[in-house]
């Protein structure tokens, strides 16, 4: 089979790093590229994720890594205060904002609808992520990527599979978007 849109490979980085260490890692992975079977393969792009908590701390991550490479970002966090103020950084750009889930959706999907961005969100069960996605739908944001929120490899296949299933074969359109899949999430969980 043909795959018409292949998945990104993002690099995280932390706004608990120095400036320097982020710009460090950002340049060697946007720097990366290898030549397979005729093809170059490099990095699609970094997410920046929020472990301080903190706007100001947040807001310098994502300018560090905006000073390193002009590739697509992927902001991270739970708190709407913290993703705005990643967005400001950015100034008019549409990256993906990460992290809304049942208690913070309304004002993430607010922010993406604002900044023209995609919305991540993130669901305990298949029933909680298909509601999550129809209310933000309803809000108006209809560039939405799902987290099934697997922690692991065998989880994760297992429920994108069902996702796919649910969202072809049965036509159950609130989880017939794209999935993001966190390599780092298993290790966190550990």
């Amino acid at each position: 089979k043909t795959f018409y849109h292949k998945p990104g490979l993002f690099v995280r980085v932390t706004d608990d790093m120095s400036a320097e260490d982020i710009k460090a890692k950002v340049a060697a992975a946007d720097a990366y590229m290898v030549d397979y079977v005729g093809m170059e393969l490099t990095i699609d792009g970094f997410g920046v994720k929020s472990i301080v908590g903190d706007a100001a701390s947040f807001a310098a991550a994502v300018k560090a890594v905006r000073e390193a490479s002009q590739r697509p970002l992927i902001l991270s966090s739970s708190d709407p205060a913290v993703i705005e103020a990643g967005l400001a950084v950015l100034n008019g750009e549409n990256p993906m904002v990460y992290g809304a889930n049942g208690d913070n959706w309304e004002a993430m999907a607010d922010l993406a609808k604002a900044n023209n961005a995609s919305l991540g969100i993130m669901g305990e069960s298949l029933d909680a992520l298909a509601d999550l996605t129809e209310k933000v739908v309803a809000k108006g944001v209809e560039d939405i990527v799902l987290d099934p929120m697997a922690r692991d490899l065998g989880a994760s296949l297992t429920l994108s599979t069902q996702i796919r299933r649910l969202a072809i074969k049965k036509n159950y359109r609130p989880l017939g978007y794209p999935i993001i899949s966190l390599a780092y999430a298993a290790e966190e969980k550990s």
